[in-house]
């Protein structure tokens, strides 16, 4: 059962380039961590200042993990906030046999 991350950016105006620098730190040594499956940004196509972050990972330890790295201190604790009028995060696991539930019913 994997585990994602969904987080959600509103940058200070101004900032969204300072913003996607920090991401794309972030981002280049996540992506490189065993327990990463996915780490993908996107950007509101109607709002240059709007951000979701997609992350997943073999399990909640490897999040954990993630969350432990000197890398999320810096980027994610460190630098970031600083660039952000809000953050919201939210987190799931994943629903993995859907074809068995669709047969229950």
């Amino acid at each position: 059962m994997s585990f994602a991350s969904c987080v959600s950016y509103s940058c200070r105006s101004g900032r969204e380039e300072e913003l996607l620098r920090a991401l794309a730190q972030l981002a280049h040594h996540t992506r490189r961590e065993p327990g990463c499956l996915e780490y993908r940004l996107h950007r509101d196509p109607e709002n240059a200042s709007r951000f979701f972050l997609y992350e997943r990972y073999v399990d909640e330890s490897a999040y954990r993990l993630h969350q432990a790295s000197e890398h999320f201190e810096t980027w994610a604790k460190g630098i970031i906030p600083g660039l952000l009028d809000e953050r919201r995060i939210e987190r799931y696991v994943t629903v993995d046999d859907l074809e068995a539930l669709a047969q229950a019913q």
